[in-house]
This record gives C-alpha cells, structure tokens and sequence, in this order.
C-alpha cells in the first residue's frame, strides 16, 4: 500500500538533482603528499632524525624539531617493526611565518611508520603515536601496513596553512581512534581504514573557526565504526568524501553556524548505517549528497534556521530504508531530492516555520511512504512520484 501525506503540492514533473546543481569534489589543494617514504629524506632537509625499531615494545620515542630560519626545513622518520605499546611523540615548528607560500623558514615532514616483515602473521597493539606541527606547508603520516592494528591512537595536529595529514591503516583493526585536527587553510586529510574487517574504530577529524578550503577523505571498510567530520562556525568552501562499507557504521558531519559552500558527499554500502549531517544556522550555498545502498539504513540532513540556496540530495538503494530532510525556520530557497528503490522504506521532508521558495522532490516505489509536512511556509513546489 502506498500513502503520500502533502503539505503543499505541484504538477511539475520530478527533476534529477544535477539539473539543479552539480557538486564540484575534485580535490585539488597546494600541498600534494602521498606519504611515499622513500623521498622523505631525500629532498636535502636541514634537520633529519632517521628511528628503526624492529622486534621491539614499550618504547617512547620523543623527537622536537624548529625549522625557523633555516632553508630546507626537517624531517622525522619513525619506523617500527612487530611493536606494541610504545609512545611517539613528534613536535615540528616554523613559527607559521611563510603566509602560506615559499618562504625562509623550512617545510617539515614527518612519518610513522608500522610495518612487519611476516605481513599479516603479526600484530602492532597500544600504540599512541602523535604527530604536532606549528606554522605552514608540513607533511604528517602515519601508515600501519603489514599485520593487524588494535587498541591504537594516532593522532596528527596541524595550526597553519597547507598541510597534508594522511593516517593509513590497510592490514584490518579493531578499536582504534584516529584524531585529527586543522586550524586555518587549504589543508588536505586523508584517513584510509581497509583490510579483513576493520572494526570498532573511532575516526574523528575537526577543523576550527574559520578554517577554510579544507579538504577531507576518509574511506572506510568494516562494521560498528564511528565516522565524525566537523567544521567550526565560519568555515567556508570545504570539502568532505566519506566512503563506507559494512553493516552498523555511523557517519556525521557537522558544518557550524554561517559557514557557506561547503560539499559534502557520503557513500554508504551494508545494512544498519546511520549518516547524519548538519548544517547549522546561518549557512548559505552548501551541496549535501548521500548515496547508500542496503537495508535498514537511516540518513538524516538537517539545514538548520536562516540558511537558504543548500542542496540536498539523497538516494537509497534497498528495503526499510528511512531518509529523513528538515529545512528549519525562516530557511528559503533550498533544493531536496529524495529517491528511493526497493521496497518499504520512507522519506519524511519537513518545511519548519516560515520557509518559503524551497524545491523538495520525493520518487519511491514498491510500497513506500512519503510524509512532506510544511508549517507557514509559502511559494514551496513539492513533487511526489511513486511508482
């Protein structure tokens, strides 16, 4: 049985969301790193700490480098073979004085690096490995390849312009926590969590106040993982791909209050996922696409009070998934496209108080309910197709 609840309604035919607004998510920012150690050591740095720890535990490694004044700038490589509950701890600064451009103090790089000779046989547990670096264009990485990772803390902290932080962990890990934190502009992050089951991690990146042209990728395989992204009030132009594949993983996004052109776009796959993503009061020119596929999946955008010209796009693919799209008061001007296949799911599109102008199109099949609520809210088009 199909039910439709309608709020205000049009005869115009339903229209595909890229008619309206295409997302633009190459990522293409100053710094370009691939976390290649080879050519770490190689570019003639000033200042160069070279550590190998093979077969070894309960190490703490601290290593605090100053590339203020100096040309060429440092950098730290921290490899460790078969290791468990060891502590790294890197500090990098220029003093942030190169205003995001070539300048006389030195770029630094450092990497950590996780890596076993016997491959998947081995294990690498309780690890915290920090990596701080202060001032403009660093490089940080952190990568566990070869064996499993579990109970592991890596943390990048980055205050400046145009960095690059890259955190890999591709043998498969069970709770890890992997935090990572911007402060201003054109930064690039990386997060990659693959290989047989990667599970129970917790991933959170955050940017703050007025950090702008960021670019985040996180890309994860596995079940009941944690996936959270934000971006602090007045936070313009960034960029954040979320891809996720497994069952009960959830995935939020967070742009705070008057933060204009940000794009997000979310690939979900498995069943029981959850993604949410908020975008606070005051936000103008935002683009929100979420893409799953399986069952039982919830996705949730809320465009909070006064924000106007956002676009929202969901689409699901599967049995008893729920989408759910709130514009909030005084919001005007916004776009939501909601599509789903398959069978019994829902779509639920809420106009709150005094939003006028919105766009809102909703297409289901096979025994789908579509509730479309609109509260003194004028000059909408609403468009319901159920086949």
């Amino acid at each position: 049985m199909k039910k439709v609840a309608i709020g205000v309604i049009s005869a115009l035919a339903v229209t595909s969301f890229y008619s309206h607004a295409a997302l633009n998510l190459t990522l293409d920012n100053e710094v370009v790193g691939d976390g290649d150690i080879t050519s770490l050591l190689s570019n003639a740095p000033d200042n160069v700490q070279d550590t190998d720890m093979v077969d070894a535990s309960d190490n703490t490694i601290t290593i605090e480098q100053n590339s203020t004044g100096i040309t060429n700038g440092s950098a730290v490589k921290v490899q460790l073979a078969d290791n468990d509950n060891s502590l790294i701890d890197i500090y990098q600064s220029n003093d942030a004085t190169t205003g995001n451009r070539p300048g006389p103090d030195g770029e630094n790089r450092a990497f950590v690096h996780f890596d076993s000779p016997s491959s998947s046989l081995s294990r690498h547990d309780n690890n915290d490995a920090e990596i701080a670096q202060y001032g403009d264009r660093h490089e940080a990485y952190i990568r566990v390849a070869g064996g499993r990772a579990t109970d592991n803390e890596f943390t990048i902290k980055q205050d400046g312009d145009a960095h690059d932080a890259s955190v890999f962990v591709l043998g498969g890990g069970d709770d890890n926590e992997v935090d990572i934190d911007l402060e201003a502009f054109n930064n690039n992050v990386t997060v990659t969590l693959s290989g047989a089951g990667a599970d129970d991690n917790d991933i959170d990146v955050k940017a703050t106040d007025g950090s702008d042209r960021n670019e985040a990728t996180v890309f994860v395989s596995g079940a009941d993982n944690d996936i959270e992204v934000e971006f602090d009030d007045r936070s313009d132009d960034n960029q954040v791909d979320i891809t996720a594949s497994g069952n009960d993983n959830d995935v939020d996004v967070k742009i705070d209050d008057r933060s204009d052109d940000n794009q997000v776009l979310a690939n979900v796959s498995g069943d029981d996922n959850d993604i949410d993503v908020d975008i606070d009061d005051d936000s103008y020119d935002n683009s929100v696409y979420v893409n799953v596929s399986g069952n039982d999946n919830d996705a949730e955008v809320d465009i909070d009070d006064w924000s106007d010209r956002n676009m929202v796009s969901i689409m699901q693919s599967g049995s008893y998934n729920d989408s759910r799209v709130r514009i909030d008061d005084r919001s005007d001007d916004n776009i939501v496209e909601t599509t789903q296949t398959g069978n019994d799911s829902w779509s639920d599109v809420e106009l709150d108080w005094g939003s006028d102008y919105n766009q809102v199109y909703v297409t289901q099949n096979t025994n789908d309910h579509s509730d479309v609520y609109g509260w003194n809210a004028d000059y909408n088009v609403v468009t319901v197709t159920q086949n």
